[in-house]
């Protein structure tokens, strides 16, 4: 038994669409100790006049409602500027994962209004709180006098820019992994030239007449000028292959490999090596010996150190314990190894070749080397086909290697949605990365505009603009370096719920956990740049006069 999210997504639907749900949140997070954060600064620059209003009778409470006020008009424009982004991006996000296989409504309707109005509410309270807050333990004595207890709201501060920080690592990495599992998968070597091959399926006619029909057509094909070869095959490289049971020359029964039916210049055609023997021609026919290729890799296996042409093996075609074997299949060839049978792209299996001369289908796969840009030839193929056999059509074709893009109709359904994560993780965290600065930023501007005077009071005893600098940086970089230490533990906790996506990459990747705190820390200099310069600006003797 089956949800329909498990039946489409897979398995780990819950894990899968769940770390999405959480990145949303931790961008929001992210979002609200921002504003949180700007509205504390605020909060603080306005100590004095909040006091004055107070000593002179304003309500505490009535201040609070005014900041609630300005939190909920803040959060409510930027809920409707959400509400219009969001309905363009899931648009888009529709499009560019649909699929023929999947019926699913990505609409945005009243429920997710209301969800968007109640984001909005809560955050909202979330950061204007913290303000509010702030206004009922002023000390309006200690204000008026000019005081400077703000030791608490500054550590408040720090704490939200680390969070921010810890969040943005999480995010970064957890992009990271599947970003290079996603580049794993599509830049893996199958063990073919993909460039200037079209590949389209075709019904061939009655079993009689197949074997000469596909001599016919591949010569016709060929004579095509621009074609530098063609041949049939059971299967596309990648694609699903014919499980059997085999047996060697010993006679005992083994577990199950996997079979192809190729055609004469299959390899040529892809570009692979024959490193011994010969590939099928057209003697390989019903009435000649039986023979059988192998990959490199079942050579390796069941022949180390031997020539495996010459060689013998027998295929159990019904799978069953009491089936007959099928005849025995004189080796003639070991060619390199193609993926097949491996959606993901990352194994290299053991497998035997049959010639369609001795295996003939009704239905075939159709490639064609060029030596031009196969686009080009489409038209005429498909014409040359039509004059063939009027009743011949060829179904799916296009280049392989438009046919090897990631296609989540083909993927197996534990690795379906692997691209769509791939995509959106970087945008989420792109955008935490981009909050998290801009909260780093605003908090050190804050905090050099505060401590202005003391920056004045340095240069005017003879603090070089070096050791200014070293002062704002450490200041900003401190809830930086703690953000970094925390996040990457959580990140070690949080990358093992992503296992099931990844493809030939590790959860705790060391390139990704490396990169992810250098990116974060390059941003975070560059976010204390500009304050640390503005305070290397500050005129000692303006600051010390207007004191």
């Amino acid at each position: 038994m089956q949800t329909w999210s498990e039946f489409v997504i897979g398995p780990d639907a819950a894990v899968i669409y769940g770390s999405m749900w959480a990145a949303t949140w931790f961008v929001l997070l992210i979002a609200c100790a921002n504003l949180a954060n700007l509205t504390l600064a605020r909060t603080i620059g306005r100590s004095r006049e909040l006091s004055i209003r107070i000593a002179l009778g304003a309500g505490r409470w009535r201040m609070i409602r005014q900041f609630l006020a300005e939190s909920s008009i803040l959060s409510g424009v930027g809920g409707v500027l959400g509400w219009w982004i969001a309905k363009w991006s899931v648009r888009v996000y529709a499009t560019a994962t649909a699929s023929r296989y999947q019926v699913l409504d990505f609409s945005m309707d009243h429920g997710a209004l209301v969800y968007v109005a109640l984001i909005s509410i809560m955050a909202a309270v979330l950061f204007g709180l913290i303000p509010a807050v702030r206004v009922l333990r002023f000390d309006v004595n200690d204000s008026l006098k000019g005081g400077t207890r703000g030791r608490r709201a500054r550590r408040l501060s720090v704490t939200l820019v680390t969070v921010q920080m810890a969040l943005a690592v999480v995010l970064l990495s957890g992009a990271g992994v599947l970003v290079r599992s996603f580049l794993k998968f599509y830049t893996a070597n199958i063990g073919v030239e993909t460039r200037n091959v079209l590949v389209g399926f075709v019904t061939l006619p009655d079993a009689a007449s197949r074997t000469g029909f596909v001599d016919r057509f591949k010569a016709r094909l060929e004579a095509i000028p621009g074609v530098e070869s063609a041949a049939v095959a059971s299967q596309r490289p990648v694609d699903g292959s014919v499980l059997q049971p085999f047996a060697l020359d010993d006679g005992i029964r083994r577990p199950t490999v996997s079979t192809l039916v190729a055609g004469p210049d299959y390899f040529r055609t892809l570009g692979a090596t024959t490193f011994s023997g010969r590939e099928f021609n057209s003697s390989d026919r019903a009435s000649s010996p039986p023979v059988a290729i192998v990959n490199r890799r079942f050579a390796e296996r069941f022949w180390p150190g031997e020539d495996p042409v010459g060689k013998r093996l027998r295929l159990f075609p019904g799978g069953a314990l009491d089936d007959p074997p099928g005849p025995w299949l004189t080796v003639i060839g070991v060619v390199s190894n193609i993926v097949q049978d491996d959606r993901t792209r990352q194994t290299f299996d053991p497998l035997i070749y049959l010639p369609f001369g001795q295996n003939p289908a009704n239905g075939m796969w159709l490639l064609v080397r060029t030596r031009i840009r196969p686009e080009s030839l489409e038209a005429t193929i498909r014409s040359e086909i039509q004059r063939l056999a009027p009743d011949l059509h060829i179904w799916d074709f296009a280049t392989l290697d438009e046919r090897l893009e990631f296609a989540s109709d083909l993927m197996d359904v534990a690795h379906r949605d692997t691209a769509k994560n791939a995509v959106l993780s970087p945008i989420f965290a792109v955008i935490a990365l981009l909050l998290a600065s801009i909260g780093l930023y605003a908090a050190v501007a804050q905090s050099v505009s505060r401590r202005t005077k003391e920056i004045g009071i340095r240069m005017a005893i003879g603090a070089s603009e070096g050791e200014i600098r070293k002062v704002v940086f450490r200041e900003g970089m401190a809830p930086v370096g703690v953000g970094l230490a925390v996040g990457l533990v959580a990140s070690l906790a949080v990358n093992r719920f992503l296992q099931s996506q990844l493809v030939g990459v590790s959860p705790w990747d060391p390139v990704t956990l490396a990169v992810a705190p250098l990116t974060l820390i390059l941003v975070a200099l560059l976010a204390c740049q500009v304050p640390a310069r503005r305070a290397m600006r500050v005129d000692p003797a303006i600051t010390l006069r207007q004191d």
